[in-house]
């Protein structure tokens, strides 16, 4: 025997009614009819899944229609409430203080870069190389010397009362000179003494002496 359903009762399946509890002043709590309306809805939901499947048959019931009319606004009524994500609160990014003297420095600003790494074992050298020497100071030149003599003596002749005559050569030529006789522009014959003719080299003011055995 069947009990009729009331209007305070809540179809959750096939000839199951649930007559949930009123609160004080005879006004049902809004959590509670929200759950009972979650759990009708997940027995329908679970029935309906068996009656697709086959594994249940479920006899057709008739509703009356003023129950049917009051439970579907009711359902209509009342959507799902998503509950709301709780944000997270992010804290503000900061920006980096600098480094203060004796305080550690982050990891990251520890680590070397890769192309500085192999120079941190590389052998190091503190040998300073002396700065070079001065340069040498310059030579002066050298002093100009007369060039060799270029006279040979050939042999001399005094005649009586006159001034003797020295017989010179240079190459193919044979000259005839007196003391005091200037040759080819450039020498002066000086003086017979000795058996040593002395020659001056004009451009230099150079004295050259030129063996002549006896002279007269």
């Amino acid at each position: 025997m069947s009990t009729a359903p009331t209007p305070s009762s809540v179809p959750s399946a096939a000839g199951v009614f649930l007559a949930p509890r009123l609160g004080p002043g005879g006004r049902r709590p809004a959590l509670r009819r929200r759950a009972a309306l979650g759990l009708a809805l997940l027995a329908l939901a679970a029935a309906a899944v068996l009656v697709a499947t086959g594994r249940i048959r479920v006899p057709r019931i008739r509703l009356p229609g003023a129950l049917f009319a009051r439970i579907v606004p009711r359902l209509q009524a009342s959507p799902r409430v998503a509950a709301p994500e709780p944000e997270v609160a992010r804290p503000p990014a900061q920006p980096s203080a600098p480094v203060r003297a004796g305080e550690a420095r982050p990891s990251q600003d520890r680590v070397v870069a890769t192309p500085h790494a192999a120079a941190l074992f590389a052998q190091h050298s503190w040998y300073v190389a002396p700065p070079p020497p001065p340069p040498a100071p310059a030579l002066p030149p050298p002093e100009p010397t007369a060039p060799p003599l270029p006279y040979t003596f050939v042999g001399s002749y005094a005649p009586q009362g006159e001034a003797p005559v020295f017989f010179l050569s240079r190459g193919d030529r044979v000259i005839d000179a007196h003391v005091g006789d200037k040759l080819d522009g450039v020498y002066q014959f000086e003086s017979a003494a000795g058996g040593q003719l002395v020659f001056v080299y004009l451009p230099l003011k150079v004295r050259q002496n030129l063996v002549a055995g006896a002279t007269p």
